[in-house]
């Protein structure tokens, strides 16, 4: 038998099954009667539970997760205009030195590439990490770093106005 002096410890699911359980036993008129309605509404309790957990685990399983992969500044700038290009890369295609009038935020989505910004160290990027190009700024390799894959990447061009998305510079060779 249950001990009801714990019942403000309980879960409110637990009591309403509780306060049941004990009418049930009240209004029965037979031995028989009661173990069959007790067999029933813990059967009932069970399920209800087992669904409420599946609910839970389910719901549970659809959050939405968030990975940092890039935080800069644009600072001064203006933005009125996003555009967003996927670009494919040959294997072992190399970009030529060049720079952008607008900052450029982009994603690897295939292969690895090899990234400069003219006097700063050369970053392999490699599927799934993201990179910035600051506005003007020398951009001396962008190269697909495979010989045998191609590479593809997402930018995204923070435009102001009628910006060119690229100006291509001479070699300083």
């Amino acid at each position: 038998m249950m001990d009801f002096r714990q019942f403000n410890k309980t879960p409110v699911l637990v009591q309403n099954f509780l306060v049941h359980l004990r009418i049930g036993r009240q209004s029965a008129s037979c031995k028989h009667d009661i173990t069959f309605k007790l067999e029933t509404m813990q059967k009932q309790a069970f399920l209800t539970l087992l669904l409420i957990l599946t609910s839970v685990i389910t719901y549970a399983q659809q959050t939405v997760n968030r990975k940092d992969l890039l935080s800069a500044g644009v600072a001064n700038q203006t933005i009125d205009n996003v555009q967003a290009k996927e670009i494919t890369m040959n294997p072992g295609q190399r970009a030529p030195r060049h720079h952008h009038a607008c900052p450029v935020v982009g994603y690897v989505v295939k292969g690895t590439i090899l990234y400069q910004i003219e006097g700063g160290p050369a970053k392999t990027l490699n599927e799934g990490e993201a990179f910035f190009e600051p506005a003007n700024k020398v951009i001396t390799h962008f190269d697909n770093a495979s010989a045998d894959t191609p590479a593809k990447f997402v930018a995204f061009y923070l435009r102001n106005g009628e910006q060119p998305l690229v100006e291509i510079l001479p070699d300083p060779k």
